[in-house]
């Protein structure tokens, strides 16, 4: 699949494995001469049959061409608390700046001092989630910083991409969704893509024409929000309630999507929130106030 880029040229590989291993008593020509009778996707099965053969042969150097076709493996996910804030910091730097990752520092240390790891790691990762909202800079960032031309080049030959992209500042509701309408955007919009990322400083600042979208606007204050209910957390924390304190940090990790879908996730999850900190120490009065 790597090298072909479709499963069914698995048959035509495994003849050519066979016939590489003389098990098929037939001269490589009349299977060639067979393959162009049949006339349909002649240049890929011969291509499948010749990859066969070199499986049966080489199967060192087929593993190679696979391994090169995938492109680099992904880095892969940290196994510590350490590892996981160092790769956010680093995430956040890249996102945006230095000092936007200075913002996730000062208020993970504060968690951290608690000596609670459970409760350093749902905040880390919550409040990792809530500041690196895929914006329109985010975009052109991960579109354009090359990781996507390398697997699309490693997947496909040749060709042209094309993008599906809901662009909040035109994109219409689908009538027959319910949902923002996308639309296919050619290859000049990856000059766009390297333009916006670019242009990420503007983010947050009075210049960023993005930001005074509604949902824009919701993800800064869901971030503020956060920092907010860590302060309240911190506040109350007892090694009885560290549990659902816990709990509580980790709830903008159950907010997916985009848009509307978005939308929803998290009117459902602040229903819960309020369940949640009706148990807190205090809360239940503020609620019944």
């Amino acid at each position: 699949m790597a090298l072909l880029g479709d499963a069914i040229g698995a048959n035509i590989l495994l003849m050519g494995y066979a016939w590489q291993a003389g098990l098929i008593p037939l001269q490589r020509a009349s299977i060639e001469a067979a393959i162009d009778l049949n006339g349909v996707a002649t240049d890929f099965n011969k291509r499948a049959f010749a990859l066969g053969r070199l499986l049966a042969a080489s199967p060192e150097k087929v593993e190679a061409m696979v391994q090169a076709a995938r492109g680099p493996l992904p880095e892969p996910p940290a196994t510590t608390l350490d590892g996981l804030i160092e790769k956010r910091v680093a995430d956040l730097t890249a996102y945006q700046d230095a000092a936007y990752a200075e913002r996730f520092i000062a208020l993970v240390s504060r968690v951290r001092a608690t000596g609670d790891d459970r409760l350093t790691e749902a905040a880390a990762r919550s409040y990792y989630k809530l500041l690196a909202y895929k914006d329109e800079y985010e975009v052109g960032r991960l579109y354009s910083d090359g990781r996507f031309r390398a697997a699309y080049d490693a997947q496909f030959a040749g060709g042209k991409p094309r993008v599906m992209l809901s662009p909040p500042i035109f994109a219409r509701l689908d009538p027959a969704t319910g949902r923002p309408k996308k639309y296919s955007f050619g290859p000049w919009i990856f000059t766009a893509f390297g333009v916006l990322a670019k242009l990420k400083g503007l983010r947050g600042t009075a210049f960023d024409v993005f930001g005074y979208s509604a949902e824009r606007r919701s993800e800064r204050t869901a971030a503020t929000s956060f920092e907010a209910d860590v302060d309240r957390l911190l506040a109350g924390l007892t090694p009885d309630n560290a549990g659902l304190a816990a709990e509580i940090a980790a709830l903008p990790l159950a907010v997916r999507g985009f848009g509307p879908v978005r939308h929803a996730a998290a009117e459902k999850i602040a229903a819960q929130a309020v369940m949640l900190w009706a148990r807190w120490p205090g809360e239940a009065i503020r609620v019944a106030a």
